[in-house]
């Protein structure tokens, strides 16, 4: 049988939401709503400490690289001093300390204030160039006092003998002319004399 509601639509009563349609749009409201807690929830909650955490761990990263960077320029630096020093130690190794050397040489001069032995004074001194195939040397002029020979002979061994010497490989024989001197002052007489001494190669030089 075919109902028809002839009422006006205001005077009809109002029908109820079916259950299952109400459940549905309740199912969706809460979903709708849990959905868009959880966003907030993740945005304004953990994604912020996630963000921040990132911009710790950035800063740090700067911080470090600094470091790093600043550690690595300290470390190149070292080693550039090092090489310099090293350099600077090699020549310090090569080179003589000529005033070193003229004291001792000064000494067996003086042989400790005995002249009976010999009696030695230089008139020139002067160094000799290094070349390839030798490491320089030592250039001496001057007189032995007295006509014996054997003085001069005795200064040169004391030469070869003496600390001095101990950083060449030769010198030439003790020869040289007797001069005599016109000045009323003694030793009247003396043997004229230069001495070439070459130094022994870089590295080989000893110590007594």
């Amino acid at each position: 049988m075919i109902r028809v509601n002839l009422l006006p639509a205001e005077y009809r009563k109002v029908e109820r939401t079916p259950v299952l349609r109400f459940l549905t749009i309740i199912c969706g409201v809460v979903l709708s709503a849990s959905a868009i807690g959880a966003f907030l929830y993740v945005h304004f909650g953990t994604l912020v400490e996630v963000v921040c955490e990132s911009e710790k761990l950035q800063e740090t990263l700067v911080t470090k690289q600094v470091l790093a960077d600043r550690s690595k320029a300290l470390d190149s630096e070292h080693k550039e001093y090092s090489k310099r020093r090293k350099t600077i130690e090699d020549i310090g190794q090569s080179r003589k300390l000529w005033s070193k050397k003229v004291d001792e040489l000064c000494d067996v001069i003086h042989n400790k204030g005995d002249r009976q032995r010999h009696l030695v004074w230089l008139t020139s001194i002067r160094t000799l160039n290094t070349r390839k195939d030798s490491a320089g040397g030592l250039y001496i002029k001057g007189f032995s006092g007295g006509s014996e020979i054997h003085r001069l002979s005795d200064f040169h061994l004391d030469v070869k003998n003496s600390e001095f010497f101990a950083d060449f490989i030769g010198i030439d024989n003790p020869e040289g002319s007797v001069v005599k001197f016109s000045d009323d002052k003694l030793p009247d007489t003396a043997w004229a004399f230069d001495f070439n001494m070459r130094l022994k190669p870089t590295g080989k030089a000893k110590k007594r």
